[in-house]
């Protein structure tokens, strides 16, 4: 599948329905593609110091930790960052590095600083306000919206991490193969008192 079509096929899914079972393998495998060329450290590449630390709050904003890890510890904003640099065309790059910046002008002039540096639960009214906003436009326009585009890529991202996929979605390690003939050694069970896995 052409990179861009399955870029395209994300964000499509933010602008139908959220039942949709969009995680295909081909995309699934190339979430597991993404997450496999981050690295912790390396320098983000289509964010600046300030786009890197709004991504960074809005989408712990969208996933955060609670029981389960939430999107920092899934590398979401390096996610993100990688496929802004990597797969997006320009001009939609463009659109939703402006829309970022438009949050952290509305951030800054509601609450004089940054997205990044509001309170959580000023920064959970602002987005909040812009998702009513975007929910309520046609489906079209929806998609092609950057914070659509932000909370699908924060999804893929998450459910795509071995962090999502191991302690969301109880699904790793992946299957990769079934082998219908593979060799089976009965293990004894334990004896009273001992724990049946040390047999």
């Amino acid at each position: 599948m052409d990179r861009r079509a399955a870029l395209q096929m994300i964000v499509l899914a933010a602008g139908g329905s959220a039942a949709a079972h969009w995680l295909t393998p081909e995309l699934e495998a190339l979430g597991l593609e993404v997450h496999a060329g981050l690295t912790q450290n390396a320098p983000f590449r289509s964010f600046d110091a300030g786009a890197a630390a709004l991504v960074s709050a809005a989408t712990d904003r969208i996933i955060p930790a609670d029981d389960t890890p939430g999107a920092l510890s899934a590398q979401v904003p390096r996610f993100i960052d990688k496929i802004m640099s990597d797969w997006e065309d320009p001009q939609n790059r463009d659109r939703f590095l402006d829309g970022l910046a438009s949050l952290d002008r509305d951030a800054t002039s509601r609450h004089g600083r940054p997205f990044a540096e509001c309170g959580r639960a000023d920064q959970d009214a602002m987005l909040t306000g812009i998702d009513d906003v975007v929910s309520a436009m046609p489906a079209g326009e929806r998609a092609a919206h950057w914070f659509a585009r932000l909370k699908s890529l924060t999804v893929y991202g998450y459910c795509t991490s071995e962090v999502g996929m191991r302690e969301e979605l109880g699904a790793w390690p992946r299957p990769r193969r079934y082998d219908g003939n593979a060799p089976y050694t009965p293990r004894r069970r334990g004896t009273a008192g001992e724990a049946p896995w040390r047999s």
